[in-house]
């Protein structure tokens, strides 16, 4: 087994100290965790054991026991608890509290947003988790969803939150010079600026990091979003985020500026704390200014369904008093009012809240493609510029004009959302093709080898915008044990065309499953026509076939934002 260019011996049914092996729960790029038994005292739990080449350097090993130490001397209840740091076999483990529930990242890919009263819940332990340790002297530096175990509590406290992975804190690497393994030290979707950058970090660090997971959790969607990390990490530098407010209509607009001081680049202008920031939050949530979007019938602001706004309680109490309020529907569906404004730049600029005057988020893209066509017509032929648009958007946009859903099929066993304008075929028991266009992609794809190009290079130069959609089978011929070379040329007998792969692969999750994603374009034999390429290779288990997914685009028009929400609601049937 290897993990990012780090070798695992087999633990299984292997004894590391007193710990019999059982499963494996989660692994990294420099560990990997299992459920193991504690052979004295009978009872389970989470075993993080390092890759062996990390205990080589004794610095690493001596300041890996001092901090895992440290960290299990703070006594918090959402802290997970450590009980013993050590070696065994050149083998550095850590024992902790076993936890039987989900992180965060995949309650936000099972359900979506989540409902404010909810979420509130989780923030307020998040929070003080976080400040307990800074107040003993501790920066996690990697906090993401996939280090917040969510188990199920009691009747006063009905989801538990445990703030995971302090026992190894990413200084620990660096100080013992093994940076220089190419381990960037942080998640890129969560890290703060001044530690992309290389300064010092603080608990401010942490709250940036955790901004940016409250930003997850409330939207479905990180705060960045980019096809590539060194691309990511210059917008967590560089670039102010996308207000939070159009994602969730139903939230009123001073949380864009709450939002924005927590993701401020300098730490300075941040909250001094993770609990201020959480009161912040709960303030702006309570406050009487107006939401940005229509409510739906039967629900209240705050997510409570057929009746009143949820009262969230003053901090720092724990939000157990609260309702477990789930929306009406999904703010990530393609059925919502409106359409959230993606971080991406084919989608334009975007207005930024807090600025003077109090800016205020900006229009939906149908609202605005509306209003820059009224503005090119004479003042007699609006009303009929009006009608024209509307049918354009309803027969052409990506927008959520009306969502469908493909229900999975013996050639594609997967189910996912769409979008209203598109159309879904499945091609005989080999693969499906989603477009506005369908029946032209369903031709480019029947013939891999001898593609027929003729009508997607029409549609390229007069409806580019139409060009788009996505293409799905699964593949006995790719598995995501493949190295990167082998999974590039393997793609080459799928696509139409030769293809250009650029990018790094990357690892992510769909459906809760492992999964590569890859960037780069597919090209017409002929050099007439050119696609933009996202493509998902997803493992589904031992000895079955990879789903995979293409989505496919004009040049520069793939719409990320789109293809997030057709992976958030994606199943697989079988």
């Amino acid at each position: 087994m290897s993990e990012q260019g780090f070798s695992m011996p087999p633990l299984i049914g292997a004894q590391v100290a007193d710990y019999l092996v059982e499963a494996v729960v989660g692994r990294g790029g420099m560990a990997t965790v299992y459920r193991a038994r504690d052979r004295r005292l009978g009872r389970a739990v989470a075993l993080k054991v390092l890759a062996p080449q990390l205990s080589a350097d004794q610095r690493f090993r001596d300041r890996f026991v001092r901090e895992s130490r440290l960290v299990a001397a703070v006594d918090h209840p959402n802290i997970i608890p450590i009980y013993e740091a050590g070696e065994a076999d050149d083998l550095l483990f850590i024992a902790m509290r076993y936890v039987d529930g989900a992180d965060l990242r995949k309650l936000i890919q099972g359900s979506g947003p989540l409902p404010v009263a909810r979420a509130y819940r989780l923030f307020s332990q998040i929070a003080s988790a976080l400040d307990a340790a800074h107040q003993n002297g501790l920066v996690h530096r990697d906090v993401k969803p996939a280090n917040i175990l969510v188990s199920e509590g009691t009747d006063r406290d009905p989801e538990h939150v445990y703030l995971t992975d302090f026992g190894l804190t990413k200084s620990t690497f660096s100080e013992a010079g093994l940076t220089s393994h190419g381990h960037f030290m942080g998640t890129p979707r969560y890290v703060a600026p001044e530690q992309i950058r290389g300064l010092p970090v603080d608990g401010r660090s942490d709250l940036y990091a955790f901004a940016c997971v409250v930003y997850e959790a409330l939207s479905g969607l990180p705060p960045f979003q980019r096809d590539t990390e060194l691309a990511l990490l210059y917008a967590h530098v560089s670039h102010d985020p996308p207000p939070l407010t159009p994602y969730r209509p139903d939230l009123p607009h001073s949380v864009n500026q709450v939002m924005n001081r927590a993701l401020a680049k300098s730490p300075a202008e941040r909250y001094v704390t993770c609990r201020q920031f959480v009161a912040a939050l709960r303030d702006a949530i309570s406050s009487d200014d107006q939401p940005t979007g229509v409510q739906q019938a039967g629900s209240s602001r705050h997510g409570s369904p057929g009746g009143g706004a949820v009262a969230l309680p003053s901090y720092p109490q724990h939000a157990d008093a609260l309702e477990t309020a789930e929306p009406t529907a999904s703010v990530r569906s393609f059925a919502t009012p409106q359409q959230a404004p993606a971080d991406h730049a084919s989608l334009g600029p975007v207005t930024r809240p807090g600025s003077a005057g109090g800016a205020r988020p900006a229009a939906p893209a149908r609202r605005r493609r509306r209003l820059r066509m009224g503005a090119l017509i004479g003042a007699g032929a609006v009303l009929v510029s009006v009608a024209v648009a509307a049918a354009l958007l309803l027969s052409q946009t990506t927008a959520p004009v009306g969502a469908k859903r493909y229900p999975g099929s013996t050639a594609v066993p997967m189910s996912f959302e769409y979008p209203g304008g598109w159309e879904a075929r499945t091609h005989a028991d080999e693969y499906a093709v989603v477009s506005p266009a369908a029946a032209d992609f369903d031709t480019l794809f029947s013939v891999p080898i001898a593609s027929d190009w003729a009508a997607v290079n029409t549609l390229l130069s007069t409806h580019p915008e139409r060009a788009m959609g996505l293409f799905a089978e699964v593949n006995d011929t790719i598995t995501t044990s493949d190295p990167s070379e082998s999974l590039k040329r393997s793609l080459s007998f799928v696509l139409p065309g030769p293809a250009d792969f650029a990018s790094a692969l990357t690892t992510d999750t769909v459906a809760g499953k492992p999964a590569f994603r890859l960037t780069g374009v597919v090209n017409d034999p002929t050099q007439q026509g050119r696609l933009d390429l996202i493509v998902y290779i997803v493992g589904r288990g031992q000895g079955r076939p990879a789903g995979l997914l293409v989505f496919f685009c004009a040049p520069g028009r793939c719409d990320q934002p789109v293809i997030d929400r057709i992976l958030a609601g994606l199943t697989f049937t079988s």
